[in-house]
């Protein structure tokens, strides 16, 4: 908390086994009311022959801010409206009041829902960045949208748990500044070539303390 700034934000990945108990600590570490969303990162797969439950196939995310001065680029990560929003808007929704009279829905789009249907290994827009099939590896798009709404070009990024380092990959194409740490050796080997493979500018690499 003490590294943000006043502006910065901090996302917390987690899945169901232990993400009601960390929460608990993230409001006593920010206070509740930074909540900003719990953000749900939802993905379709295969089910499991046997299982007696619903298959479990989203992870949570929390999002809280240091202050009320977040930052938010609400237009850097605008989606589009269903077709069915957009025919509604023509029938009449735009006299309604719920938005104004100029504001144009297939060109501006909407900020998106709490819930994100991204596919695990998905497809990536920007070109240089690749999966490189790390086991806990999280999707490009996950981060790009994080990182665009969250942050501008030159700002800071951190992640103390890079694993396979796709948040400094993303950062990086994205033009942001960043620091990622990882207590493996393997994975601070797998981050290291692939911002290399990446074509990323000089980056200073640091061993701290004893490895065991």
């Amino acid at each position: 908390r003490e590294l943000l700034a006043d502006t910065g934000s901090i996302y917390v990945h987690l899945d169901w086994h232990v993400a009601h108990y960390v929460k608990v600590i993230l409001d006593d570490v920010f206070g509740k009311r930074f909540l900003r969303n719990e953000i749900v990162w939802c993905y379709n797969g295969p089910g499991s022959p046997g299982m007696r439950q619903f298959n479990r196939k989203h992870d949570t995310i929390y999002w809280y801010s240091k202050s009320d001065t977040w930052q938010f680029n609400d237009r850097e990560i605008r989606t589009a409206h269903s077709d069915k929003t957009l025919e509604n808007f023509k029938a009449g929704l735009a006299g309604s009041g719920f938005v104004s009279e100029n504001y144009d829905l297939a060109t501006e789009g909407k900020v998106p829902e709490s819930w994100w249907n991204m596919a695990i290994a998905g497809r990536y827009p920007i070109d240089g960045v690749k999966r490189v099939g790390y086991e806990t590896e999280k999707p490009l798009p996950l981060l790009e949208r994080i990182i665009k709404a969250s942050s501008s070009r030159g700002d800071l990024v951190a992640d103390f748990n890079g694993g396979s380092g796709t948040t400094a990959a993303v950062a990086e194409k994205l033009g942001r500044r960043w620091i990622t740490t990882d207590l493996g050796k393997p994975a601070c080997m797998i981050m290291r070539k692939r911002l290399i493979d990446q074509s990323a500018k000089p980056f200073l690499y640091q061993a701290i303390g004893d490895y065991q």
